[in-house]
């Protein structure tokens, strides 16, 4: 993993949605849009070479390895 790959606003984007675990509640909490936090978890899963999160009927659930 190359460090220069790191975007700090996408840093902060994943950080809330591990902690809210849903997209809407992310984009709310921060004010931005759900696109965004969409794209941001994007990235990340490309980084990270990991889902992290994974969508389930109520939300998203942790990979092991963003736990």
């Amino acid at each position: 993993m190359n460090l220069s790959q790191f975007d700090i606003n996408s840093l902060t984007i994943l950080k809330t949605l591990l902690d809210e675990k849903h997209v809407s509640n992310t984009a709310l909490a921060m004010n931005i849009s759900q696109s965004s936090v969409s794209r941001a978890l994007q990235k990340m899963r490309l980084l990270f070479s990991d889902e992290l999160l994974v969508r389930t009927h109520t939300g998203y659930e942790l990979t092991p390895k963003s736990d």
